[in-house]
């Protein structure tokens, strides 16, 4: 646990540099929630994404 906590602390710091000047601490929440899902949902493919695109690509071609 007490690694956790120095990873979240570290997070914390780069928010902290990145969003200073363009957001207030208030608005954190409602700015870092939705970019930490949005690079999990890349994240999760990643190992296949090659194959998933080119299961798209054939998919496009059949259906004309």
């Amino acid at each position: 646990m007490e690694n956790f906590q120095h990873i979240a602390n570290g997070m914390r710091n780069v928010w902290d540099d990145l969003l200073r000047d363009g957001f207030g601490r208030s608005k954190y929440s409602g700015i870092i929630l939705p970019f930490t899902l949005l690079r999990r949902i890349l994240c999760v493919p990643a190992p296949t994404g090659d194959d998933v695109l080119k299961r798209c690509g054939g998919l496009k071609e059949m259906m004309g």
